[in-house]
């Protein structure tokens, strides 16, 4: 027997919201989980999608065989990848860790002369000094669509900065070779937003915004995933100016409230609406001082 997920309930019990979920998940200061529709808050470039896999078990996608470390190409025998943001690093066929733990070896070498074998162990952790970040290659994994698209993992994101005792700071590999499936982990979320489009059978990758939210001063689209009268989740407008940044959410009972968000303290603003507020999308605005909420 088949278990209804959560989120397959909400987005089956209100006929308002595409059945369709998003998610960003950037480190600084973002995480945004959207239903029935895509923010362009969270985007920092027009969202991607490709198709899933068959069979359609589970949010599998379709990618090169190829991969890249920088711009130097190698098979990794693998066709399609998982995404899964319930695991924590880029999970890759052993082989393949072995290859590219040679690769950064071979950078190393170049570069400061450390030319050591078979001495990085993923995701080991090593010494900040000794595992200078721009001297690492850049990874990619190519998505197979209607249109291909270059997942670039820099080392500032497969690498994870962690503060030990003394001010130090330790880089730790964030991949691992266990897997027979290469899953594409929080490691790769942390840089690209997805969406989840459970009836289209599609996922969609863009560029996260930075924090998830857009740096753009005046207006910006929100989606706020409500039914008629009824909230279902929060959902964050990324208005940020000098001031701060205007949140816009929807409390239990279904009502539509904004808050202003300063760098010392939090206050609470009337929000006036036009138009029906059960609309699925809307915008705010700063006007004299207040949040204008209008529909669109």
């Amino acid at each position: 027997n088949c278990v209804e997920t959560v989120i397959s309930s909400l987005l089956a019990s209100n006929d308002d919201l595409d059945a369709l979920f998003a998610l960003c998940l950037t480190p600084h200061n973002g995480r945004v989980l959207a239903f029935g529709a895509v923010s362009n808050e969270i985007l920092a470039e027009p969202m991607m999608w490709f198709p899933l896999a068959v069979p359609r078990i589970s949010y599998t996608i379709p990618v090169s065989s190829t991969m890249y470390s920088a711009d130097s190409p190698f098979e990794m025998n693998a066709s399609t990848a998982l995404v899964d943001s319930g695991t924590t690093l880029l999970n890759l066929r052993e082989a393949t860790a072995h290859e590219i733990e040679r690769r950064m070896e071979q950078n190393l070498c170049n570069a400061i002369g450390d030319c050591r074998e078979n001495w990085i162990h993923a995701p080991g952790c090593y010494a900040e000094e000794v595992f200078p970040l721009e001297h690492l290659p850049t990874l990619k994994f190519e998505l197979v669509g209607d249109q291909n698209m270059m997942l670039e993992l820099e080392p500032q994101v497969y690498i994870l900065a962690n503060s030990v005792a003394n001010n130090e700071t330790l880089h730790c590999v964030g991949f691992e070779g266990t897997q027979d499936q290469l899953i594409f982990g929080a490691v790769v979320l942390s840089k690209y937003a997805t969406a989840y489009d459970l009836l289209g059978g599609r996922v969609g990758f863009a560029t996260a915004a930075s924090g998830c939210r857009s740096s753009t001063p005046v207006v910006e689209t929100c989606a706020c995933s409500m039914a008629v009268g009824t909230c279902l989740v929060e959902v964050i407008a990324g208005l940020c100016g000098e001031e701060g940044c205007v949140r816009m959410y929807c409390d239990r009972g279904g009502e539509l409230t904004c808050e202003v968000q300063k760098k010392e303290d939090l206050q609470k603003c009337d929000g006036e609406s036009s138009g029906d507020v059960d609309s699925a999308y809307m915008c705010c605005a700063r006007e004299n001082g207040t949040v204008v909420v209008q529909t669109s």
